[in-house]
């Protein structure tokens, strides 16, 4: 029998929940929430918000009350760390130290996790996610009061990102109040954009904000790469409300050419 898993997802829109059975999906819920409940991908109204998971998890008989619980990406941030060659047991305070430089924020402020992702000649290089800790800190207990136990978290725009098997991609997933935007390069999330947006169910009046936004990580990428800019035939994928909004597809782009696929 193949594994039974339940994601959940909350936004200042709307509570997702995905029911999936070994890799496919069972069973998709949507519960919109109440202005103000969740602002910017923070959870105010903790009380209020567990009131809402309980009820969906009854109205839809969702058994596993063991959660996999996706964090917003808004008050995220990622880094690649380049470290000297160490020994492994001395690398997790040597990570620890750089990200503390690098994110520039007080590590206590921070749930930090990092992979090695590399080792050179001379270096090892890490890359680095954290999360503000009153987001998730928030977040775990509201899924408690709805006696969830989230067993695992994920940053939502790296696992869209790695839910493509194409190396290179320009991933932009529109939700109804945030844009998520990724430029993955040889398979590694190198830039990773989340903006918060005033809630819209209508991917058209979003498409001028994405179009910038998506220039200006590609701008951004390629500033740092000038001899390895993202190539011409990367394909731009689109997820969320733009799934299904094909007209509204090459306004994304403006003059550029790229193939585009769901």
């Amino acid at each position: 029998m193949a594994h039974e898993a339940v994601s959940v997802y909350i936004d200042d829109a709307a509570i997702r929940v995905l029911r999936l059975s070994g890799r496919r999906p069972k069973e998709w819920a949507r519960q919109p929430l109440g202005q103000g409940m969740v602002r910017d991908g923070n959870i105010v109204d903790e009380e209020g918000v567990a009131s809402e998971l309980r009820r969906l998890w009854a109205k839809h008989g969702f058994t596993p009350h063991r959660v996999i619980a996706g964090i917003s990406g808004i008050n995220c941030m990622y880094r690649f760390l380049t470290l000297p060659e160490l020994p492994s047991d001395v690398l997790p305070e040597a990570v620890t130290r750089e990200a503390s430089r690098a994110f520039g924020v007080p590590l206590e402020q921070l749930y930090v996790s990092w992979q090695k992702i590399a080792d050179n000649p001379g270096e090892t290089v890490v890359y680095a996610a954290a999360s503000a800790r009153s987001t998730i800190d928030a977040l775990v207990r509201t899924l408690r009061k709805a006696n969830l136990n989230p067993h695992l978290l994920d940053i939502a725009p790296l696992a869209i990102s790695r839910a493509t098997a194409k190396p290179n991609a320009l991933i932009v997933d529109l939700e109804t109040a945030s844009l998520d935007i990724v430029v993955k390069i040889a398979s590694m999330p190198e830039v990773v954009r989340t903006v918060p947006l005033t809630p819209s169910d209508d991917p058209s009046t979003s498409v001028g904000v994405i179009r910038e936004e998506l220039q200006r990580a590609v701008t951004f990428y390629n500033s740092g790469h000038p001899d390895y800019p993202v190539p011409e035939d990367t394909p731009l994928l689109v997820a969320g409300l733009l799934g299904e909004t094909k007209d509204v597809w090459q306004d994304l782009l403006g003059r550029a050419q790229r193939p585009i696929d769901v």
